[in-house]
């Protein structure tokens, strides 16, 4: 979909979540996710934009493999976003992920990895979950 920036770099391949600037309604800006498993990430930025506002396409369902692991990922483990450095992805949690049955509602998951990350933690790909936020 296309979404506008809020006006802070994001680049190609980050993750973004739904930002609080209301310029053009909310819910229709993002930035780049600077949290630990934000739970408004919605998906990963198909291009780069600078510190202006302006429309940029957000991948927010299905395959993607441009986006990069702070650490590794391992297959099905839910992903979310990573504070360390803004932008990057992580099992939720953290290294290791966090078991299903102890996620709390405030934890954050917008993917599931399906191809593992390794190496430099740019070889693995995620299915992003369709929110439904954009039709």
């Amino acid at each position: 979909v296309t979404l506008w920036s809020d006006g802070a770099a994001i680049n190609k391949g980050d993750c973004v979540q739904i930002s609080t600037a209301t310029t053009y309604g909310i819910g229709l800006s993002v930035t780049q996710c600077d949290v630990d498993d934000s739970p408004v990430a919605i998906g990963i930025a198909m291009e780069a934009a600078g510190t202006t506002a302006v429309p940029i396409k957000v991948q927010v369902a299905g395959y993607n493999d441009i986006c990069t692991g702070i650490a590794a990922i391992s297959q099905f483990d839910l992903v979310g976003s990573n504070t360390t450095t803004d932008g990057t992805i992580q099992a939720v949690g953290g290294t290791g992920g966090i078991p299903l049955a102890h996620m709390t509602s405030g934890t954050g998951r917008f993917a599931i990895c399906v191809t593992a990350f390794t190496g430099d933690f740019t070889d693995g790909a995620i299915m992003i979950y369709d929110h439904g936020f954009y039709g």
